[in-house]
């Protein structure tokens, strides 16, 4: 996005670069899986998220959702869906006669709630330990805001573990039931 006389120019990461500029070898198909995440992205660079969903999924002959996640892992804003259908779905990148909706990701919001048992049992090195397990878990949940990602207790668990010994044990006190679900 490019500056304006009150806000700076918001530019894209190298990592949403590489994943728009591999999609690109697919946009000379038009109504592709890969060529509709292609025009998503070079609609909304920043959007956290894409999935292209079929009748198989939907059960909608000749129908396509295209579901987005909008910057920073949050609902797409009006202006952002405007912009990606009007690129995904224009004449030539998307055949004439098939339905093609672009949808918000539904987001599923969830509280993890652990007891964590540090090994360590006197000083500032006990609560280390439990932020440095919370941290490890809050990294986890954040890798998994995916569409169509589930959050397996278990990986929660296990983050809170890490790869050292610093922490002896982990409650789960409420497991996480959030199952995958395509949109």
């Amino acid at each position: 996005k490019e500056a304006t006389g009150n806000e700076p120019a918001v530019y894209e990461t190298d990592a949403q670069l590489v994943n728009r500029y591999l999609l690109s070898f697919s946009r000379h198909s038009a109504g592709s899986r890969g060529a509709l995440a292609f025009y998503a992205y070079s609609a909304v660079p920043a959007l956290s998220d894409v999935a292209v969903l079929g009748p198989v999924v939907h059960g909608r002959a000749g129908d396509v959702d295209l579901v987005v996640l909008g910057p920073g892992y949050v609902d797409a804003s009006d202006a952002d869906i405007a912009a990606i259908r009007g690129t995904a779905f224009s004449e030539g990148a998307y055949p004439d006669g098939l339905g093609g909706f672009v949808v918000r990701a539904v987001r599923a919001e969830y509280d993890a709630h652990l007891r964590v048992t540090p090994a360590a049992f006197d000083g500032p090195s006990r609560e280390l330990a439990r932020s440095a397990a919370e941290a490890r878990v809050r990294a986890v949940c954040e890798a998994r805001q995916r569409i169509g990602a589930s959050v397996p207790a278990a990986l929660i668990q296990g983050a809170a573990y890490g790869d050292g010994v610093s922490i002896l044990s982990v409650e789960d006190l409420s497991p996480v039931a959030h199952t995958a679900d395509p949109y």
